[in-house]
């Protein structure tokens, strides 16, 4: 069982991927945009960050490349379904740190194949 914050702006998604996770018995923390995921990560640890990039207030990119400058090695999927620049937001992610890029829709199979790789 791992603690994953999860950071997302689309509230469906971000139930739909916390479902999927409690299902697989992870622990799971929520969080609406980057700065809300910083303040969840000064007051706990997490085993793995799944972030959207294209969020309001502090997005994606932005809370990865924080989260890298801490010298932290906690492991990210970076993931976005932004119709335009979609690729190269995911690519940018890739370069900042991200573990693994995905895009939405997301597949069910995928999405949890990627998660138990990252939290073994």
């Amino acid at each position: 069982m791992s603690k994953i914050l999860v950071v997302d702006d689309e509230k469906i998604l971000l139930a739909l991927v916390a479902g999927w996770l409690e299902f697989e018995q992870h622990v799971v923390v929520c969080a609406e945009n980057g700065n809300q995921a910083i303040t969840k990560m000064k007051n706990e640890e997490f085993d793995l960050i799944i972030t959207d990039i294209v969020m309001p207030e502090k997005e994606g990119i932005g809370l990865i490349m924080e989260i890298r400058q801490k010298n932290s090695d906690i492991p990210i999927i970076a993931m976005s379904g932004a119709d335009r620049n979609r690729d190269a937001y995911l690519a940018n992610a890739k370069k900042l740190g991200a573990n693994r890029i995905l895009s939405k829709p997301l597949d069910h199979n995928s999405f949890i194949g990627t998660v138990n790789e990252l939290v073994k």
